[in-house]
């Protein structure tokens, strides 16, 4: 009997920081666009200042006029990064708007790919190519939520795409456990946690 390897990566959503030499700020590696230019409150900037030099991927800010805010970073796609940033703050408040959005640079992305970010992307094509030797075949699955899991072994294809499909679910559901049900609900409908397979290569 063959053994089979795993391997995953999750893009951490939130504002959890960082340590000072884990990687380059957001700013060397990342687009920040203002949207809405306003004016923001000291707990507002605050928060954007972290967000700025925290966030990674695809992320979003949103603001109210009383105060309220919400950010979200290091997730798939900016769609997601919204979503969860909006309902987070319009529990606060109903006035909730887009203030900034972030995303990877060189974020253009090969079709098979989207939903990665570009260093996501790149962080899978280089697992992928390292773990298919000595007979092994690998398999990427990601969504457009969380990240990439990957699964490699000595499978048929069938097989391989079921394992690795089914490892990106259970790390997803560990991610999914952090949020509210509502989010749950609200990512589901919006399609952005189906994985899918995203890159497969057959043993060299």
């Amino acid at each position: 009997m063959f053994k089979q390897v795993l391997f995953a990566t999750a893009l951490l959503a939130g504002s959890a920081v960082q340590g000072a030499n884990a990687q380059p700020t957001a700013a060397r590696e990342s687009n920040i666009v203002v949207i809405s230019p306003r004016h923001l409150t000291t707990n507002q900037a605050d928060a954007f200042e972290e967000f700025k030099n925290n966030g990674r991927y695809f992320g979003a800010f949103y603001v109210s006029s009383s105060g309220a805010f919400s950010w979200r970073s290091n997730l798939n796609t900016l769609d997601a990064a919204k979503l969860l940033s909006f309902q987070s703050c319009n529990l606060s408040n109903k006035n909730c708007q887009t203030y900034a959005t972030l995303t990877p640079k060189l974020a253009l992305l090969a079709k098979p790919l989207e939903g990665l970010s570009m260093t996501a992307a790149e962080s899978a094509e280089r697992w992928l190519r390292e773990s298919t030797t000595g007979g092994r075949s690998a398999a990427v699955a990601a969504n457009r939520y969380f990240g990439w899991a990957g699964w490699q072994g000595k499978l048929g294809t069938k097989k391989l795409r079921r394992s690795a499909i089914n490892h990106c679910k259970d790390k997803q559901r560990s991610r999914l456990e952090k949020l509210e049900k509502y989010q749950r609900d609200a990512l589901e409908r919006e399609g952005l946690l189906k994985c899918s397979i995203v890159l497969i290569r057959n043993a060299r």
